[in-house]
């Protein structure tokens, strides 16, 4: 029975498309992260080295600036109800993002969250050290969520994943969902548009289709 769903964070379930370009925005160093960019998607670095540069531009910022950051990023229309039903109708619910987990830790205490799988970055005395300890990188995400659910013990297949890209919709399981895709993509369902509780009807109705 698929009693697990994986949602990507960025562009799903908030507002902001990257939190780690929002956090550059806010903090003014939106310089050093083009310029990551450019150079990841030039092959010159890979993503570990990308998230590495990315923390270091920011060494010395404070846990609680981030934080105060943090708290100005908005969910999509829907979010909070859309977890709800889905946790009446008996799933559990992860995330897996490789953003950060000063995102992910918010979601799962405010949304009640079963397993938050993201990077983290690494703080002392208070204060950013510039390093970051990576443990889902873009785009190689399905090798994350492999790994929960083989320690969880599901298999795979009975699944379902919610995201807007294909590194999000993992390619192990039945039913995957496109929210508001930023590519083409390779999905069983596309939904375009501001309210999460679009994919309810598929997610349930896939479920109902399962037990039968």
């Amino acid at each position: 029975m698929a009693r697990l769903i994986v949602f990507d964070v960025d562009g799903t379930l908030i507002k902001e498309s990257s939190i780690w370009r929002f956090i550059h925005e806010q903090l003014g160093t939106l310089d050093a992260c083009e310029v990551n960019k450019r150079m990841y998607e030039q092959g010159l670095i890979d993503y570990r080295e990308w998230a590495i540069l990315d923390a270091m531009a920011w060494k010395g910022v404070t846990e609680k600036k981030l934080k105060e950051i943090i708290s100005k990023v908005e969910y999509v229309g829907g979010v909070k109800e859309t977890f709800e039903t889905l946790k009446r109708n008996g799933f559990k619910i992860a995330i897996i993002s490789a953003g950060l987990t000063l995102i992910t830790d918010r979601i799962k205490e405010e949304l009640g969250v079963d397993y938050a799988l993201s990077n983290e970055l690494v703080f002392k005395d208070g204060k950013l050290t510039g390093e970051v300890k990576v443990s889902v990188e873009y785009p190689g995400k399905e090798k994350a969520f492999k790994r929960l659910v083989k320690r969880l013990g599901l298999n795979p297949y009975n699944c379902i994943a919610v995201g807007d890209t294909n590194a999000d919709l993992y390619k192990c399981c039945k039913l995957k969902i496109a929210f508001n895709p930023k590519e083409e993509v390779d999905a069983d369902v596309v939904i375009q548009g501001d309210d999460l509780r679009e994919i309810l009807k598929y997610v349930l109705g896939f479920e109902n289709e399962f037990k039968a």
